[in-house]
Order: C-alpha cells, then structure tokens, then sequence
C-alpha cells in the first residue's frame, strides 16, 4: 500500500490508540509532515517534532493547523517568543474560524510577559464572543417570527 500525506498522517493520529503501528517505511511518504510531527511527538522528539511542524507548515500555508502544532510543541519547550510567533501566524491563516488560535495567543502573550496586550485581546474575545451571541439570538428570534407570519 502506498498511502498519501494526508491519510498516513490521519493513521498517524489515531496511532496514539492502543494497537495501532504506523509503518516507518510509510513514514518516507513524500509530504508526510504532519504524520512525522505526530510521531515524533508521541516518542518525545520534540525537536523533530518541531523540524516536521514547521516543513507542514511551509507546505500549506494557508492552512492554521500546523501554526497551531508548532505554538503548541514551542510551548512545550518554554520557547514563547516562539509560540507567540507561530500564534500570530495561525490567526492570521484562521481568518476568525475558530477560537483556537486567538487562545493560544492569548495564552502566548501571557507566557512571554505581554501581559497588557493579553488583556486586550482576552476583551476582544469577550466581546466578540458576545456580539456572536446576540447575533445568533436575533437571527433565532427573526426565524421564529417570520415561521409564525408564514404558518401562523
């Protein structure tokens, strides 16, 4: 079998479960950073975790995820300029999808002593958090009004 980057790298994923082996001939997959991050990480590496991390990441750029990973292992080793770096990055790519990158900036801030723009950005969060909220409760509301016009 000759898996691509993109399924090796979810079967390097669920290897974290019980009885599961990843194949290091399938880990010479052309493209496969992801997999070798999450495998060097299980086994501790975390400097090739890291290498890996940072070539997925040149390898999509677009993409938040291996930003994430990479702010996540620089953590891990106290590096918080760093993860505070790869953070930044990650948000930009995420474009405001998910929370997840502005958390980890969040935290990123906190560790390197960037207290004050940790605070901003932890009010930032908090009001956009509640602006999404009313947004979506007028949204429920409008549909639920305009279901009473139509059949009521």
């Amino acid at each position: 079998m000759h898996p691509n980057d993109n399924s090796l790298a979810q079967v390097e994923w669920a290897a974290g479960r019980p009885n599961l082996v990843v194949d290091e001939t399938a880990l010479q997959t052309p493209l496969s950073f992801e997999a070798n991050s999450n495998h060097a990480y299980r086994r501790l590496q975390l400097q090739d975790a890291i290498r890996h991390a940072k070539d997925w990441s040149e390898d999509e750029p677009f993409a938040s995820r291996p930003l994430d990973a990479l702010c996540y292992l620089y953590s891990l080793e106290g590096r918080y300029e760093d993860a505070r770096r790869a953070a930044e990055q990650a948000v930009e790519a995420d474009a405001g999808q998910t929370r997840g990158p502005s958390l980890n900036l969040l935290f990123t801030r906190i560790q390197s002593g960037a207290t004050q723009e940790a605070l901003l950005e932890l009010v930032r969060l908090a009001e956009a958090t509640a602006t999404a909220r009313v947004a979506k409760r007028k949204w429920e509301w409008d549909a639920a009004s305009n279901t009473l016009r139509t059949f009521g």
